[in-house]
């Protein structure tokens, strides 16, 4: 699958109306690029698999996003992958940066951080197969270990 990126500079005066005029272009986009290459139910698997290879994503990268006056179109796009209740194409995948310095709350102590990052990395055994369980819990601490370090900058 081939991939496109397209990068959406959001500022103070980016509002809803500007992000469902970018989503529909890149779904107009989408629809020439792919040349309707639509899986039918018709087609043979060989078919469907050949229109799979042959079809395009577009990552739309949304910078500063929080910048904008109306921010609540962001949680709908990023959680639901949906605008005003209507779900985006598959193929348009979504990625975003933070102005960081719009909102301060502070920071963590290294060990309030190194605590935070041990739970979230603890968490992922829920979403993984029993049969490494055993596995995962000898290797948590220094999976967290890992991301405490990488976040050192």
């Amino acid at each position: 699958m081939e991939k496109q990126k397209e990068e959406v500079e959001i500022h103070g005066g980016f509002e809803r109306i500007h992000i469902r005029q970018a989503i529909e272009e890149f779904e107009e986009k989408l629809r020439k690029i792919n040349g309707g290459n639509g899986f039918d139910i018709t087609d043979s698997k060989e078919e469907n698999m050949d229109k799979k290879t042959k079809s395009k994503e577009i990552w739309l990268f949304l910078d500063e996003f929080n910048t904008s006056p109306d921010i609540g179109w962001f949680t709908e796009l990023i959680c639901n992958h949906s605008l005003d209740g209507v779900k985006l194409s598959n193929e348009i995948k979504i990625i975003a940066a933070l102005k960081f310095y719009i909102w301060q709350f502070g920071s963590l102590s290294n060990l309030d951080e190194q605590q935070y990052i041990l739970e979230m990395t603890k968490n992922w055994k829920q979403h993984l197969h029993q049969n490494i369980h055993k596995i995962f819990e000898k290797g948590v601490n220094r999976i967290a270990k890992q991301i405490c370090k990488s976040q050192d900058f």
